[in-house]
Formats: structure tokens, sequence, C-alpha cells
């Protein structure tokens, strides 16, 4: 299944603490990744040949995933995704503040064209994610839900990009420098920083065929409690639907649902902090006065 065996990585190997990468939990969890659409099957010989992990580290990591129900036996010795992962997706619908704040504006988006496509993305790690979607347009698109995607590329991630501390951001750049380089944000790290501050300052990212043939992309930013960007909400349409005349109104309004979701996830945090009020609370309260 894989030509070229990776080096078995010792399981004394240090932790990453910035990443993450060589940690137990991560390792474990990397076993998750492998069961893609193409390859939906695996035995736990085949994932430590693909992973470079020992073969006693690998029946360690199916044994508590199984037990978990992340995964599940589907022949003898072989196992697919589990259970609990559509119990978890159905947790995330219904209690990620993102997820719960675009429900609330789901109705009132505005309806820039008859077929047009919403996605509302969070960043994880060095991409973006699509967490949901909604309207329709008849074209296939990259962005689909579950989907991860570069950072450097399209309105979506561009809309999380330009708001990233500087110090992140010119470690993308300097990691990604042949993909970061478009004829939008420039060849340079001087160009691309400075392209990067004059969508902070509009409130939006446009991208014009950028990711997908025949579509453009407006997206603006989505803010987490404590005022770090934290994904993105972006619309899709087909390039006839675009008109220089309008794109600034319509970025504008794509900046203010973005603005209105980070609010609710604001409020949100708020209310499951708030302490409740008890009847022991309250008697103290009588006391100290």
């Amino acid at each position: 299944m894989v030509n070229q065996r990776p080096r078995i990585l010792p399981e004394t190997e240090p932790v990453d603490d910035a990443q993450g990468k060589n940690s137990s939990l991560e390792r474990m969890l990397s076993l998750l990744d492998q069961f893609v659409e193409s390859s939906p099957v695996w035995s736990a010989d085949e994932l430590a040949d693909a992973l470079g992990f020992t073969r006693s580290a690998v029946y360690r990591y199916i044994r508590e995933l199984s037990a978990s129900g992340l995964l599940a036996p589907v022949a003898t010795g072989r196992y697919s995704l589990g259970p609990r992962i559509i119990q978890l997706n159905r947790q995330l619908q219904e209690s990620d503040p993102m997820l719960v704040a675009m429900q609330t504006l789901e109705a009132d988006l505005p309806r820039f064209a008859a077929a047009q496509k919403w996605h509302l993305c969070r960043l994880f790690r060095d991409r973006v994610v699509a967490i949901g979607e909604y309207g329709h347009l008849d074209k296939d698109l990259s962005y689909r839900r579950g989907c991860p995607m570069p950072l450097l590329r399209g309105a979506t991630s561009t809309a999380v990009l330009a708001w990233l501390p500087d110090r992140q951001l010119m470690r993308l750049y300097l990691e990604n420098q042949d993909e970061a380089r478009t004829p939008t944000l420039g060849a340079s790290w001087p160009e691309y920083r400075k392209a990067l501050a004059g969508i902070r300052k509009q409130g939006y990212a446009l991208a014009l065929a950028e990711v997908d043939e025949g579509v453009f992309a407006l997206a603006a930013p989505v803010f987490a409690a404590d005022g770090k960007v934290t994904g993105s909400i972006s619309v899709v349409r087909s390039l006839d639907d675009y008109s220089a005349q309008r794109v600034q109104q319509e970025g504008t309004m794509l900046a203010d649902i973005g603005r209105r979701i980070s609010e609710t996830i604001r409020q949100m945090a708020v209310a499951q902090h708030k302490p409740a009020t008890t009847k022991t609370s309250r008697k103290r309260q009588k006391e100290t006065r």
C-alpha cells in the first residue's frame, strides 16, 4: 500500500511541545487519518508500515481506539472508522459555537445570486477545514466539509491568514514560498505582508478563480472569544456573477456577518462560564452584608 517505508520512530522519542507531533496521543490519533475513501479498511501491520510506527505501538493504539469506539472491526484483524465518530459529529453540530452562531444567521444570509455556496471554516494547525456548508452551486469545489485545505490560497484561507500574528505568518511564508506567491498577494515577503495588511484594513478577502476555475469567493474572518482569529465565513459564486462595482459592498456585508458570528461565539463563552447563583451562594452573600 505504501512503497517506501518511513523510519520507525522510537517509543522514547522526545515530545515536541509546540506542535505535539510526537506525543503518544498525537501518534495514536494519526491512525485515524489513514482511513479515507480510497483506503477505508486497514490492518495493524499495514498501519505500522504506512506510518513507520512499531507494531507493538500500533496494536496498542488500535486496542484503545476500538475500546473508545473510534475504530470498529470489519473482519479478523481489519478495522474501519467506528460509530463514536458519528456521535461526535452530532455533538459538534449541536454544540460548536461557530455552527450554533451560523444557525441563527443562516436565514438572513444575503442572496447575492441564485446559485451561491457558503462555507464556514475553522483554523486547524496550518490549514482550514470547512465545518459547515450552506446553499448550492452547480460546480465542483475543492472546499468541502471535513476536507483540510491549504492556508495560503483562496479567499476562505486568506481571510484567516491575514489576521494571524506576524511571527506565525512569516513562518508559514518561509516554509511555503512557492505556494504563497500569487498575483494578488505578491512575489516577496514585503509584498505579501503589505497585501495582507490591506486585507485586514478592508475587513474581507477576495479571490478570483484562485482555487477552483470559473468561480470567485469573498470571505471574512471569524474570531474566538479571546479575540484571536479562529476561522472564516465565505461565499463562492460563478465568475459570471462577479461585479467590480458591487464587490466592496458585498465584502462589507461579509465582514459584518463575520462580526455577528464572532459576537455570538463571545456571548456563548461568557454564558458558559457565568457562575450560577445557588441557595448557598445567596445565603453567603446575605451573611457578608
